[in-house]
């Protein structure tokens, strides 16, 4: 049985992924490095986000898709990880330069997260149930 995994295989378009849920790395972030984790998995280490001043949006965008009861795959810059689940609940461990933020989200309130950068170290959490419209 696969509790944790992690896959390096490719997929073409996560725009045709049926999503439970996004995140998004959103406003204010400068060269800042920054770990994600998603109930548990690892989804990246030390990657080094900036905003883009147009949009107000990173690189990073992540998407959950529902396996089963149990398991969703994660999908992150083309790889993908296999993690538990709990009916309607994530929780996302951000360290964001070397200080750890936690969140317990649920997503009945709306699928669509976005985090943006408050200070050197504590991130600002916004939820939606439409997605997120970026300029």
């Amino acid at each position: 049985m696969l509790i944790n995994g992690y896959s390096n295989t490719p997929f073409t378009d996560t725009a045709e992924i049926q999503t439970i849920f996004q995140v998004d790395f959103q406003d204010f972030f400068q060269h800042d490095t920054v770990t994600l984790g998603i109930n548990g998995c690892s989804i990246f280490s030390n990657q080094l986000l900036t905003s883009d001043r147009s949009t107000g949006l990173t690189s990073a965008i992540i998407k959950g898709q529902l396996i089963n009861n149990a398991q969703i795959k994660v999908y992150f810059n083309g790889r993908s990880s296999v993690c538990m689940y709990s009916k309607n609940k994530i929780f996302i461990s951000v360290i964001l330069n070397h200080f750890e933020n936690k969140y317990e989200v649920d997503l009945s309130k709306g699928k669509y997260i976005g985090l943006s950068k408050q200070n050197n170290h504590e991130l600002f959490i916004s939820q939606s149930k439409r997605q997120f419209i970026y300029d």
